[in-house]
């Protein structure tokens, strides 16, 4: 039984195509609003879970919010 899965991420801003490994499970009670995402992905970087919430790149984030 497969316990990982992979989410294709574009970012809305520069087009950079980004995959992240998830934990199905997580992803399944974040996505369907049972979990917020620091809790149901925990083993996820920040910068991971930032870009599966706004599809924005940490680059571009940096970028337009000045960091």
């Amino acid at each position: 039984m497969t316990t990982t899965g992979v989410v294709e991420v574009s970012c809305v801003s520069c087009d950079a195509r980004h995959t992240i490994i998830v934990p199905i499970a997580g992803y399944k009670l974040w996505s369907s609003g049972q979990a917020r995402i620091q809790d149901a992905l925990p083993g996820l970087t920040d910068d991971e879970r930032e870009m599966l919430k706004t599809n924005i790149c940490p680059t571009c984030w940096d970028k337009i919010f000045n960091k």
